[in-house]
């Protein structure tokens, strides 16, 4: 119950709040709402545009949170955005859970429920959280995939719970973002038995029936797109999102390897107080020297290490899980900050057990001088995060004070001053070497900042979203987009009724009434009686200054 209501406490904050987000999040809830509205259940469109790249899981839950909620008119500026990120909350609180049995089979109560409290604040699953995204649909299904892998290592005799649970989170972890789940399971396994040289245990996990159970699970869908878009499109769409991504970087998405060791840091604080350490103490745990001899080579007393039946093989198992999938993403050209958050579980886990091994000394290397410059840079991350960036997006968007109940010249005080507070103590445990307690210390900022900044600093940045000002103007009714802001979150705002036409001029003259977005040079070729709004922003997705006008109709009554 602790872990759903902290759960709540951060994903919770700003769900409806904050608007469509370009450009995934906005097609992803527009396919849901025309599969919803139209009973095409197959195949996802944005408009009249045909989505492929994902396959329908996300789609499914989204139009499921509809059908339970609604998406009616509502308020027209965000569009009803919260009822298709709803899917993501549940599957975020479900990892969560799934995490903290995991932890109760490798460590204890203790590390069990502070590796999934860890995991619930850092920032990468919060923000995923709050995205209509199939992201944490997949984190769900590899997280459970991951629990009944576990059951099956560790298990003495068939556990049928455990054939289930992972082939079962396997199917549906491919109609949730296709081969990512069978991705980690798989190199997990391989891991784990070249690790100690024993294969006899997959066998109890009836790979035969599985297989079946997987193409149950997918065929279906599969065989239905087949037939309804042709099997070489769809065959080039498979080769384009996987082999595609691994070989060529796709939408200018390339970055070094490293890229995911780097963010890392940010992305999971607070839990990244001590995940480098803690993960060296696991795998020593997992891999202790096999070989003494002084006269073997150092690449023989490697290989025996790391191939050998001896560790503790709970920690060889989250080893196995993190490694040769984090390796993968990082070789692959296509790079994401998200594609690692399947490994998230694991290192929450381990960062856990090794704050509280530092509670009793069993950490080596905490009192280095390397260690202390670490802690130093967490504490500089977080004071960037949170300050730092409430303060840029402040400055960047330029609040508007009249937002909602958010009054920028007030209501930023007291939780700044607490953050600030919090941060100050959690630094001072840090150096005193209480680490239990100034991971606690940044586990409650992090609850208190994400509802700051998710729910009144983030919203109210009206310069970032320059289609809900748009919305704003047109009362979310049918329009012309003769400009040159083509974000999707355009076509979500206004339930898809958005027509592209690239002559300003032949727009305005449209007889139908309708508004029209047109670029500020095209205003002189305005007709008379043609009343004009100008609207300036942002576009966080090209980082590109944006002006828009909006032109109403002669035959519109204006606007006060």
């Amino acid at each position: 119950m602790a872990l759903v209501l902290l759960g709540l406490a951060v994903y919770l904050p700003g769900l409806s709040a904050i608007p469509a987000v370009d450009r995934d999040e906005s097609r992803f809830a527009q396919a849901s709402r025309q599969m919803f509205e139209s009973g095409d259940y197959v195949l996802p469109r944005v408009q009249d545009r045909p989505r492929l790249n994902k396959p329908p899981l996300i789609y499914w839950l989204q139009c499921g949170s509809v059908a339970i909620f609604g998406d009616g008119p509502g308020q027209y500026v965000n569009a009803n955005i919260w009822v298709f990120r709803v899917p993501s909350v549940l599957c975020a609180i479900g990892t969560l859970l799934i995490t903290w049995r995991i932890g109760l089979r490798v460590f204890d109560p203790r590390a069990a429920a502070l590796g999934a409290a860890l995991l619930a604040v850092c920032p990468m699953v919060v923000w995923d959280a709050h995205q209509a995204r199939a992201d944490q649909s997949l984190l769900l299904m590899t997280t459970a995939a991951m629990w009944g892998l576990l059951r099956a290592w560790l298990a003495r005799g068939t556990d049928t719970g455990a054939c289930v649970v992972f082939w079962l989170a396997i199917g549906l972890g491919v109609l949730a973002k296709g081969p990512v789940t069978p991705l980690v399971a798989g190199l997990a396994a391989v891991a784990l038995g070249l690790s100690t040289g024993r294969w006899a245990w997959l066998a109890r996990l009836r790979p035969v029936l599985g297989t079946l159970a997987v193409c149950a699970i997918a065929g279906p869908w599969v065989a239905l797109l087949g037939e309804r878009v042709g099997w070489s499109e769809f065959g080039r769409t498979v080769v384009s999102e996987t082999l595609g991504r691994s070989t060529s970087p796709k939408e200018n998405h390339w970055f070094p390897p490293g890229f995911h060791l780097v963010l890392f840091s940010a992305l999971f604080w607070p839990g990244s107080l001590l995940t480098g350490l803690a993960f060296g103490r696991a795998a020593a745990r997992a891999f202790p020297p096999g070989v003494r001899a002084t006269d073997a080579g150092r690449w023989t007393r490697l290989r025996h290490r790391l191939c050998q039946r001896a560790g503790d093989p709970r920690s060889k198992f989250l080893i196995c899980w993190i490694v040769p999938a984090w390796v993968f993403f990082e070789l692959i050209s296509t790079k994401l900050p998200h594609y690692v958050m399947p490994l998230y579980p694991a290192l929450a886990l381990v960062s856990a057990r090794g704050v509280l091994a530092a509670e009793c000394g069993r950490v080596p290397g905490v009192r280095k001088v390397g260690s202390k410059i670490g802690f130093g840079i967490w504490v500089a991350i977080g004071a960037g995060a949170m300050i730092g960036l409430s303060i840029v997006v402040l400055i960047a968007g330029r609040v508007d004070a009249d937002a909602g109940w958010f009054d920028p010249s007030r209501g930023l005080w007291l939780p700044g001053a607490v953050l600030v507070v919090g941060l100050i103590a959690a630094a001072r445990a840090v150096q005193r070497g209480l680490m239990m307690r100034a991971q606690v210390w940044g586990v409650a900022m992090a609850v208190v900042w994400g509802a700051t900044f998710l729910q009144m600093v983030l919203p109210s940045a009206g310069r970032l979203w320059i289609s809900r000002r748009i919305a704003e103007q047109t009362g979310g009714a049918a329009v012309i987009n003769a400009s040159k802001f083509r974000e999707d979150s355009l076509i979500f705002v206004h339930r898809g009724r958005v027509e592209r036409m690239d002559d300003a001029a032949a727009a305005v003259a449209d007889t139908s009434g309708r508004m029209v977005l047109m670029q500020p040079e095209d205003a002189a070729r305005a007709t008379a009686g043609v009343r004009v709004v100008t609207i300036e922003g942002w576009n966080y997705s090209n980082g590109k200054p944006v002006r828009v006008l909006v032109a109403e109709p002669p035959s519109k009554e204006p606007r006060e």
